[in-house]
């Protein structure tokens, strides 16, 4: 009997060192060369409308962590429109498109909001490379989804794509 409370204690030991390296391990480091901290999944507490200095990552650089490894971009939490809830950042804001950033899953979000579309997806796009000083490579290589209301667009409205200079299937 003894042996066996001796095991049950000792799975259940292992079980909570499990759970607290799970919860507890950081969840940004700065990696060598100076690109600033590596943002990844749910790396913000989006359950306060307030935002600190501190939930800003500091430096002109950030590396996005992706399946594919880090993408260095643009901090664009310093020229950022405005964050919403603490759980999405608008980085741009034009007549045509939005384009922003959720910090709740990591995923950066485009929407048409106006006719032309493809003009204006055009721009979105450009605004978004811009934004975060990378190419169209690196682009792919981050979660982006462009939407377009059904109000704007019966044919193309409610429907997520990705980047238009992407491969099919990357991160649609």
């Amino acid at each position: 009997m003894r042996k066996i409370t001796i095991l049950i204690v000792a799975v259940l030991g292992l079980a909570l060192l499990g759970v607290f390296v799970f919860f507890v391990k950081p969840k940004s480091s700065v990696p060598s060369g100076g690109a600033g901290p590596i943002v990844g999944f749910n790396e913000f507490d989006s359950t306060s409308s307030a935002l600190s200095q501190s939930d800003i990552p500091p430096g002109p650089k950030l590396t996005l962590g992706t399946p594919g490894g880090g993408v260095v971009v643009n901090n664009f939490y310093r020229d950022a429109v405005r964050i919403v809830e603490r759980s999405y950042v608008v980085l741009r804001e034009e007549a045509g498109y939005n384009v922003g950033y959720s910090r709740v899953d990591g995923r950066f979000m485009i929407t048409i909001l106006a006719a032309p579309v493809g003009e204006n997806r055009e721009a979105a796009e450009r605004a978004l490379l811009a934004v975060l000083g990378i190419g169209q490579s690196e682009a792919c290589r981050l979660p982006v989804s462009v939407t377009v209301p059904v109000s704007v667009d019966l044919g193309l409205g409610g429907k997520t794509t990705g980047l238009s200079f992407c491969p099919p299937g990357v991160y649609n």
